[in-house]
């Protein structure tokens, strides 16, 4: 669901689509569209899909005359407190190089194992998965669809997968109709776009051909909704394998950049958390863009992506809720800072000094090293360092952009990501490295800059955030390791051999950090793992990080350790 105005758009065939919004901004009044579904009837949908989940939760879908539906608070949620969880209504593929199965939705590595009626893939005969039914497989396979050469009409079998899956849903339900119509589909604001609808066009041809009845309006209402309320999840035996999905009640969440929840998928069920205590009768909110982006940034996003121009509390703050994270620094006193302007053309004003320099100027700026970063290899622990080293020259350590490349630093110093790692969150689709793959410069290097974002995040994601519980982590791996070596004898030799790689390291840190001596109790120490169990106890990481705690107080019981430094 996002922000925004706009008026009732009518899709035939049944089917109706509010503009209904619930973000922050703007929502549009409703009332009785040609199917009878007005927003009361919406409400009782979503309603009744929670009571049919079995949904006791502590939030209730509230019809607003102005803001359309929104998650709001029954009584008094703690921080931490589960909010809603809820498996997806459909799951979708996305597109992919390599062929999937249409049951799991898994990448199948046996071309020949396929669906005996439709010859659909398949990744086992027969999967467990249950997403290709019947009459899915019926329409695939009396049009021959996979000996289908026509692909200026069907572009591919995972183009037209999804649509077609919401469609037979529909017929197959009668609850579906209302929880799609609670959902935002920007169809109005979609037409003006620069292609407009010439996918979905092509789409809603193809089944046609295909001998699905179906009207165009209804294809374009469909994709719209996948478009804007999609999660993109992490599904098969591994939990790394993508896929869209839909999640009715979490979708009713209003937009904010600085939000009071946070979401997780794993084990087939969304988690919504507080991650901030929420007082009865508040609306949950929900971030679609990661904290660490600035405000032109996120808002380009969000109007492009989402269609609706933000203007949240961070928003409508030219400091960033004191993070400065778009401001620039001053040139004329470097402790200052220049602050952007709203309008996009006025000076950029130095909030200490006074000086200014013109908003053209600053904008170059902040191009000319986006453009830089964004061509890094991001697997190039050394490259990232020194352009970080060059940019917050220019820009300020405080700047997204240099905020960005620090979490790319820790991401690469603790993950192996399978593919695309600039544009995977943090955490996902990764495998966790083991801190003894890491010299002491990389620990001391990973702990320096988890600590600045965590300063970070207390300001743009307060609370028990995940981007916190996964930062803490990272923190409490690197100290515990370093604790380790310092007690195990039998690690002088390995640090003996990596001596040379270390010192060439360890002037790579000492140009970063610029930091006071680094230091933290052992009680704080404790009590950051424990703040990190209870953050990721709906991760995927959970198991380590509680693991890790174990470890961790074993490792300080067998120590007179106080207080830890770097040497």
């Amino acid at each position: 669901m996002e922000n925004g105005q706009e008026e009732k758009d009518v899709v035939k065939n049944g089917f109706n689509k509010h503009e209904m919004h619930n973000g922050t901004n703007g929502h549009t009044e409703h009332t009785d569209v040609n199917n009878g579904f007005n927003k009361h009837d919406i409400h009782n949908g979503i309603h009744g899909h929670m009571c049919d989940l079995d949904l006791d939760c502590p939030v209730a879908i509230s019809v607003a005359e102005a803001y359309g539906l929104e998650l709001i608070a029954t009584r008094h949620i703690s921080a931490g407190e589960v909010i809603v969880q809820e498996p997806p209504l459909m799951l979708g593929p996305v597109e992919a190089d390599t062929s999937s199965c249409l049951a799991c939705l898994v990448p199948t590595k046996d071309p020949t194992c396929v669906c005996p009626t439709c010859s659909a893939p398949l990744c086992s005969p027969p999967c467990k998965g249950k997403g290709h039914k019947l009459k899915e497989c019926e329409i695939l396979a009396r049009n021959d669809f996979m000996h289908c050469e026509n692909t200026s009409i069907l572009n591919s079998l995972y183009n037209i997968l999804t649509p077609l899956r919401t469609l037979l849903l529909m017929t197959e339900r009668e609850d579906i109709p209302l929880l799609l119509e609670a959902m935002e589909a920007n169809t109005k604001k979609r037409s003006t776009l620069k292609n407009g609808f010439y996918t979905e066009e092509k789409l809603a041809t193809a089944l046609l051909l295909m001998g699905v009845t179906v009207d165009a309006e209804l294809v374009k209402a469909i994709c719209g909704i996948w478009d804007t309320n999609a999660y993109t999840v992490y599904i098969g035996p591994t939990q790394q394998d993508p896929a869209q999905a839909l999640f009715p009640v979490t979708a009713m969440m209003n937009h904010s950049c600085v939000s009071n929840t946070y979401v997780k998928f794993a084990d087939g069920f969304m988690t919504v958390r507080a991650a901030l205590p929420i007082p009865k009768g508040t609306a949950c909110t929900n971030n679609y863009r990661h904290m660490l982006y600035g405000t032109r940034h996120r808002r380009k996003f969000l109007l492009q992506s989402k269609l609706f121009l933000c203007m949240c509390p961070r928003c409508a703050d030219p400091t960033e809720c004191g993070s400065h994270t778009s401001s620039l620094r001053c040139q004329k006193c470097p402790p200052g800072l220049y602050v952007p302007s709203d309008d996009h053309s006025s000076p950029w004003v130095c909030y200490k000094c006074n000086h200014s320099i013109p908003a053209r100027l600053a904008d170059t700026l902040v191009t000319t090293c986006f453009m830089s970063c964004s061509k890094l290899d991001t697997t190039d622990i050394e490259v990232m360092v020194t352009k970080l080293n060059l940019i917050q020259e220019g820009l300020g350590s405080q700047h997204y952009l240099c905020q960005e490349l620090k979490r790319l630093i820790v991401a690469a110093l603790t993950s192996r990501t399978l593919e695309h790692r600039s544009s995977v969150p943090m955490g996902v689709q990764t495998r966790i490295i083991p801190c003894n793959e890491l010299s002491d410069a990389d620990l001391w290097l990973l702990i320096d800059l988890s600590d600045q974002l965590l300063k970070l995040g207390e300001l743009l994601e307060p609370g028990l955030s995940g981007f916190r519980g996964q930062l803490l982590m990272h923190q409490v791996r690197s100290v515990s390791e370093l604790l380790f070596r310092s007690q195990d004898s039998s690690q002088k030799k390995c640090e003996k051999e990596s001596e040379e790689k270390n010192v060439k390291k360890d002037e790579t840190v000492h140009k970063v950090k610029k930091l006071p001596q680094y230091k933290i109790e052992k009680q704080v120490l404790l009590d950051s793992a424990e703040e990190c169990v209870n953050i990721l106890k709906y991760d995927p990481f959970y198991k380590e990080a509680k693991n890790l705690n174990e470890c961790l107080k074993s490792l300080l019981d067998n120590s007179d350790i106080s207080l830890i430094c770097r040497p």
